[in-house]
């Protein structure tokens, strides 16, 4: 049983009755929600934008930004070096870079430019990475211990789907990712493989 400043028994709260500040001779350990329970039950799990429409809007975004932009060429400088790195007689590329290196070796047994498939690809993950980031966030949420209201849900519920639109569209955005994803470079590939961990 709950009790008031002076130590008294405390009835419980009718179930209409909200205070999101509680009274100052109360104490308010006990009050509020349990934080290990948060995001068991999502109030807006049936509610648009859900997790995977956000997902699903960032990944398809991106990618036509991606494709809008993307060089269809071998483009000078790092791009070109990465691709001759796994394509030229005797190159030692880096371990690193194994995976992408074996795709991209792939890509050049079929018909059409190599550095289009590569440039593809660079944008195919740059998009499942912010696709998969923009999900991710949504289901970090910051819970504040006691906080009061049967509200705090909602309030949380649509603040993770706000940093998750906002968090996948910067990722998307972002001048550095951008360049990424538009070239023939390897880039790309390490994020969504890192995120895919979380994902796991």
């Amino acid at each position: 049983m709950r009790n008031d400043g002076e130590g008294r028994p405390r009835a419980p709260k009718k179930d209409g009755e909200f205070f999101f500040f509680p009274h100052r001779e109360v104490d308010s350990l006990y009050e509020g929600r349990e934080p290990h329970v948060v995001i068991k039950e999502d109030p807006f799990a049936g509610r648009f934008p859900t997790e995977r429409q956000i997902g699903v809007f960032l990944f398809l975004f991106s990618m036509a930004l991606y494709l809008a932009s993307m060089s269809w060429t071998a483009f000078p400088g790092m791009p070109t070096e990465q691709l001759l790195a796994h394509l030229a007689p005797g190159a030692a590329p880096r371990a690193l870079d194994s995976m992408w290196g074996l795709l991209i070796r792939l890509f050049a047994r079929l018909p059409g430019p190599v550095a289009v498939w590569a440039g593809a690809l660079s944008a195919l993950c740059g998009a499942a990475s912010v696709g998969l980031l923009g999900r991710l966030m949504v289901r970090v949420g910051y819970v504040i211990r006691n906080e009061p209201g049967r509200e705090s849900f909602s309030r949380q519920a649509q603040a993770r789907r706000l940093s998750g639109l906002a968090g996948g569209l910067y990722l998307a955005g972002g001048i550095p990712f951008w360049t990424a994803s538009t070239r023939s470079l390897p880039a790309t590939l390490h994020p969504l493989l890192l995120l895919a961990m979380f994902w796991a």
